[in-house]
């Protein structure tokens, strides 16, 4: 059963689209935090991208740092800082608490990369002073450029400036990798737990996460994490236009704070070597920060990156109106909800790729006199969804399957079933959990229930066969069984086969060639490289997959070798069968869940051409393409790869 504990209040995630009339402006390096030899900052620099998020049980350790901005109509504070300096004292009333009114403090923190020394900015501008002859007066990181970029400018005391050269440029090459402070390397905020009540950041990756919205001026992602804050939000929310959005479309590649720490560069300590013994500029030099080669890739980007031309849009365009929200209307308990869980039964567990999920949801079906659908492999290993009256027939339907699944008459049959008054468990990856959703979920009669994958994309089922026959020519016997994910080994991914002479073959090279081209990324279907479902939004009532990475979380004591299951909850109803199964579950959160299954936030990227492997298998044969890009590494290969392996689980 899922345990009872307070359950965490969820974040409400929302794009801001308009600019304001007092936009703060973002300060790379405490240098900022005051004027420094009569600098001052250009306030005429507006940029938005803030992100607002959630803190749960947890406060920062340090303590307030400078005094907040007054906000004229509201008795309250508002401090923006770094996450790790702010701490929350909120001192308001029950009453209060109730009623919409905004009282004591609130805190707001941003979405920060980290932050550089002071020192190291002052080393920066004494440099820039050095080479100009003149005294910097003001700075700005980020502004609006004639092409359309966000680039940085220098004013000088004689009324001229200087933008989008190497020499502007220079900080924003080293800061983020060369100068962060040691801890910003190990913090403890890139998460979306946070702090404040509020955050804030760029919306970046919005392109992807919001086709039609972003545009030259900037999108801010707004996070509100708590009731206080919620109600704050509500009283600024007529300057604003909301679109609803979710944490785990803000938290992508392109905005990395929000899954982990910055990583520094492998030329972090030259850097700084060379920073202390020649200046700067010698510095910079020596990572590729400036100098004629960085002057030509500068050169080269603005080129490709505008073609030549200035960005132009239409500004009188509604952006994102269509998907406005009403603040009023949210709740303070949102799906989905985030589980660890584990069959109760290891032998269950034994014969499951994970936890054991699917095995209990089948159970709790097939014990409400429904019948189950699932992927099977059928007598030619083909992979086919089965429909199945008992658990028998289910355990045919465990494990995982590593290619894509012949549908058949299934939806048909589906809506037979639950015309017949009959309930019914579907599962699948979610593009097929969602073709069954839109057929069959307003059909009268019985009640669906549908469990989605957390799925990196699948291959041509075609590609399958021709492995398999690849197989039987080099193991000179019949494939007649096929397990991706055996438990012999722990849990994992160690692919066995069985043939008809009874041998079984599992871990060589020739075994886990099939691995190898799947998480090759370049042979799958091309719709998988932009899935739309690839989203903590999930069209299903239950989510379930492997809970990778549990071992760094804080329930890594629940984690053992036959495997742990992640359980989304997506709807009251699968939050209803998920505490009617025999598992045992511990409460997680999706920022826990993010760093081990990446496409809750993002399709699968395939970053090598994929033509290439595709005319090499048409020319060449299945064998010929496997040698050709390695997908069958030579012997030595394999055995450093496993030797590799082995030590890293020491």
């Amino acid at each position: 059963m899922l345990p009872v504990e307070p359950v965490s209040r969820p974040r409400l995630a929302g794009v801001h689209t308009e600019r304001v009339d007092e936009n703060p402006h973002t300060r790379y390096g405490e240098a900022h935090a005051r004027e420094r030899r009569g600098m001052r900052v250009d306030s005429s620099a507006v940029h938005s991208g803030w992100v607002f998020g959630q803190q749960l049980d947890r406060l920062a350790d340090s303590g307030c740092g400078h005094a907040g901005v007054g906000v004229a109509g509201l008795r309250l504070v508002l401090l923006a800082r770094g996450a790790g300096a702010i701490q929350k004292l909120d001192d308001e009333t029950e009453e209060d608490a109730m009623s919409d009114k905004v009282n004591g403090l609130i805190t707001c923190d941003l979405v920060c990369l980290g932050v550089p020394s002071p020192k190291g900015f002052r080393s920066y501008v004494d440099w820039l002073e050095a080479c100009t002859g003149k005294h910097v007066v003001g700075y700005r990181h980020r502004g609006h450029t004639p092409w359309g970029l966000y680039e940085e400018r220098a004013v000088y005391d004689d009324g001229t400036f200087e933008e989008a050269t190497v020499r502007t440029r220079a900080w924003k090459r080293v800061w983020n990798k060369m100068m962060l402070r040691p801890s910003c390397l190990a913090c403890s905020y890139h998460s979306i737990i946070r702090p404040g009540d509020l955050s804030m950041g760029d919306y970046w990756g919005i392109e992807r996460a919001h086709p039609g919205i972003a545009d030259d001026t900037g999108v801010s992602c707004l996070f509100a994490n708590t009731a206080h804050g919620l109600r704050f939000l509500k009283g600024a929310a007529h300057s604003l236009n909301l679109v609803a959005s979710a944490p785990s479309l803000c938290a992508n590649p392109e905005q990395p704070m929000l899954l982990h720490p910055p990583r520094a560069s492998r030329l972090h300590d030259g850097f700084w070597e060379s920073l202390v013994r020649d200046g700067f500029g010698a510095a910079c030099k020596n990572v590729g920060a400036l100098g004629a080669r960085r002057s030509l890739k500068d050169a080269a980007h603005l080129v490709f990156h505008t073609g030549g031309k200035g960005v132009e849009r239409d500004r009188r365009e509604s952006v994102g109106m269509d998907a406005s929200i009403d603040l009023d209307r949210v709740q303070e308990e949102e799906f989905p909800l985030v589980f660890a869980a584990k069959h109760r039964s290891d032998e269950v567990r034994e014969k499951s790729s994970s936890g054991g999920m699917f095995y209990a949801l089948a159970d709790y079906m097939i014990g409400q006199g429904g019948v189950v659908y699932g992927c099977a492999f059928d007598d030619g290993l083909e992979a086919r969804h089965i429909r199945c009256e008992t658990l028998e027939e289910c355990e045919r339907c465990m494990g995982s399957k590593y290619s894509q699944s012949d549908m058949g008459s299934t939806i048909a049959m589906v809506s037979a079933d639950l015309s017949s008054g009959r309930p019914v468990l579907f599962t699948g990856t979610p593009c097929q959990v969602d073709a069954v959703r839109h057929a069959c979920g307003e059909m009268g009669g019985g009640w669906l229930l549908t469990a989605d994958l957390i799925c990196h994309g699948v291959p041509s089922p075609g590609l399958f066969a021709a492995h398999l026959r690849f197989l039987e020519r080099r193991l000179g016997c019949k494939v007649v069984a096929y397990n991706h994910r055996p438990k012999n080994r722990g849990w994992g991914h160690c692919e066995a086969v069985a043939c008809d002479d009874g041998s079984v073959h599992q871990g060589s090279r020739m075994v886990e060639s099939w691995k190898r081209l799947f998480y090759g990324n370049r042979m799958l279907r091309p719709s998988c490289y932009a899935c739309p479902y690839t989203t903590s939004n999930r069209s299903s009532d239950v989510t379930i997959a492997d809970f990778w990475g549990i071992e760094r979380t804080r329930i890594a004591a629940f984690s053992d070798d036959l495997g742990v299951s992640l359980v989304l909850a997506n709807t009251p109803k699968g939050l209803d069968a998920a505490k009617r199964c025999d598992i045992d579950a511990r409460r997680s959160s999706l920022e826990e869940s993010l760093p081990g299954n990446p496409m809750l936030s993002r399709p699968t990227s395939c970053t090598q051409p994929r033509e290439p492997v595709w005319e090499a298998l048409c020319s060449d044969g299945y064998d010929g393409m496997m040698k050709r890009f390695r997908f069958l590494p030579k012997r030595v290969r394999f055995a450093g790869a496993r030797f590799k392996r082995f030590l890293h689980r020491l």
